[in-house]
């Protein structure tokens, strides 16, 4: 009888737990499809306006069409995929071997300078994470509306729209970055190709066609670091307006 009950009762929940499922995929997808006109423009992060603003200004970047290719950057149905809370904490897949993550962080450290990060250990709960870096590779046979942002097989970058319940019983929208980079390359290429996704992570969902920046489009024989127009079409992506962070409200 004890048994019967403890079984009924774990039956309950599961069947709460995937109806609370249901509703929450729901209100997602309700809240994407709706384009509401109060999603708000957010503020850059502390740390990456006092890298601008250190930045020389060259005869190069002088102009403000050279200055940044913001113009690249794609917007989704939730506005532009920026964080709105620091650090940003980013995951390193234990799976890969030794130099596999060597390669890896080496290329998330590369951005600690002009952006808050926080490198976690899977052991302190890789769900918490919100960009995780896998050793591994998305499947090649992608449909149509991808959220997967192609550029070489050297890693890609994919996002989710995920539900994050506070205090109050309105879950807030929230999103999750996932980088998938394959152990085996050389140690040089894992680490722009880590560099270089990290910046879609970040928010730069786009590419240059500047092989002098790190978000160029292409492998280049010698992978360049992070440029002033990495950082200034970073800093435009975080004036812009987002539904990430705020409650998940539909029109009616």
């Amino acid at each position: 009888m004890i048994r019967l009950k403890r079984d009924l009762l774990r039956s309950v929940g599961l069947t709460i737990a995937f109806l609370w499922g249901l509703f929450l995929s729901a209100q997602i997808a309700s809240a994407i499809a709706t384009d509401l006109p109060d999603a708000k423009a957010k503020t850059a992060p502390a740390q990456l306006l006092q890298s601008i603003a250190q930045l020389p200004i060259t005869a190069e970047l002088g102009t403000s069409s050279a200055s940044d290719y913001f113009d690249q950057i794609q917007k989704v149905k939730v506005g532009y995929l920026l964080w709105t809370d620091f650090p940003v904490r980013v995951s390193i897949d234990p799976a890969g071997d030794l130099r596999w993550q060597t390669a890896v962080r080496k290329g998330v450290e590369a951005w600690m300078p002009y952006f808050p990060l926080q490198i976690i250990d899977v052991t302190d709960g890789r769900e918490d994470a919100q960009i995780q870096i896998q050793a591994t590779r998305f499947k090649l046979n992608r449909p149509a509306g991808s959220t997967t942002l192609p550029r070489f097989r050297a890693a890609e970058t994919r996002w989710d729209i995920i539900p994050v319940m506070p205090d109050s019983l309105t879950p807030l929208l929230r999103h999750r970055m996932t980088i998938a980079l394959p152990p085996g390359q050389a140690d040089g290429v894992m680490q722009s190709a880590a560099c270089h996704e990290m910046g879609h992570a970040l928010g730069i969902w786009g590419h240059s066609i500047d092989a002098k920046d790190v978000m160029y489009f292409a492998q280049v024989k010698d992978p360049p670091p992070i440029s002033p127009r990495d950082l200034r079409t970073l800093k435009r992506v975080y004036e812009q307006p987002t539904r990430l962070g705020e409650e998940m409200r539909v029109k009616k």
